[in-house]
């Protein structure tokens, strides 16, 4: 006879199942924020990542182009002439300048730039574009000899510069021979030369071609980025010393803004040492006494909520934001936002 036992399971009483729902319920809790937490981390590290990339990339090539401006050859600035024509189609000191800044840019500015922010412009002669003359140029000579052919490297209507290390001229190719440049005064280019060369260039001068880009923070559909905008000084790529062609250097740069540091004085060691840091021309009596540039750039995350709540920034980075807390920017959103800040000396006028 089988017999069954009074003392058989039947189920869970309703104590037992509230205690077994409690600690699910408590390690879902554990493991829901143990995955908030590792995923806020990832979204941390991956936005400082990416801030890190395009701070640095910015400041590298900032760096790089700040530190190769204001070169004209071995020749000095000072001696450099512009033979070009003052026609009033072009603004003439583009061509010679070093150095320039727009500060505070302003809203509908000409270069699409972020309101507020600084233009930066930095003028040269581009070294990888060079020819040496073969034959004596004598002074007030329309005709540069150049042996090779330069029609591979110049065409009708360019921008040059002639140099031999003492004097230099600033001139317009009015027409490319088989082995010549000449400079006529008159003809159709503009804004044409006013004068032929000045100086008498000795076999083994230089010609270069000067270049001249601005370099500016703009915003696109929402994004910001630093942009490169060359100036043209190729008759064939449009109208000689005007900017066009802005290319987008590195994205997710939100401002820039810029110091000048000027020389403490004219003779050594005091003109290579900075005397004061500038951000405005007002107290700049010489744009070639600015021997050093200070930029403070602003890169932020592409991803938004990365912060729990919005940064307070200390931007441009040269301002003492712990003596006053005020000078302090409270960012837009919840991105991410890093600033750098680079001082880079201009080789050509430290030496």
């Amino acid at each position: 006879m089988k017999i069954e036992s009074r003392n058989k399971q039947l189920g869970l009483s309703i104590v037992e199942l509230m205690i077994a729902l409690l600690l699910a319920s408590l390690l879902s809790v554990g493991l829901v924020q143990i995955f908030t937490s590792n995923s806020q981390t990832s979204r941390v590290n991956e936005a400082s990542a990416r801030v890190q990339e395009s701070g640095r990339l910015a400041s590298d090539i900032m760096a790089r182009v700040i530190r190769n401006s204001a070169y004209w050859g071995c020749t000095n600035q000072v001696r450099i002439n512009l033979m070009l024509n003052d026609d009033g189609s072009v603004d003439l000191s583009n061509f010679t300048t070093g150095v320039d800044v727009a500060f505070n840019v302003a809203s509908g500015n000409t270069w699409g730039a972020v309101p507020g922010s600084d233009v930066l412009f930095l003028g040269g002669v581009n070294t990888n574009a060079a020819l040496r003359t073969t034959d004596q140029t004598p002074v007030n000579s329309a005709t540069i000899f150049t042996g090779v052919d330069p029609r591979d490297y110049v065409d009708e209507g360019d921008i040059l510069l002639i140099s031999d290390c003492r004097f230099g001229d600033i001139f317009q190719a009015t027409q490319v021979q088989n082995n010549a440049i000449v400079a006529n005064t008159g003809g159709s280019t503009s804004p044409g030369n006013a004068t032929q060369t000045q100086s008498e260039y000795p076999s083994g001068a230089t010609v270069f071609r000067p270049q001249r880009n601005a370099f500016y923070v703009r915003e696109n559909d929402g994004l910001r980025s630093l942009t490169l905008n060359p100036m043209i000084v190729s008759a064939t790529s449009g109208v000689v010393g005007s900017l066009s062609g802005a290319e987008e250097l590195v994205s997710e740069v939100w401002n820039m803004q810029v110091r000048l540091g000027v020389r403490a004085g004219s003779t050594p060691p005091n003109d290579s040492i900075v005397g004061s840091w500038e951000t405005s021309w007002a107290s700049i009596s010489n744009e070639e006494d600015v021997i050093a540039i200070q930029i403070s750039l602003l890169a932020r995350s592409p991803q938004d909520n990365v912060v729990d709540q919005p940064q307070d920034l200390c931007f441009p980075g040269w301002l003492d934001c712990d003596t006053d807390p005020t000078l302090l920017t409270t960012m837009p959103d919840r991105r991410l936002y890093r600033e750098f800040t680079l001082t880079t000396g201009i080789r050509s006028r430290l030496q």
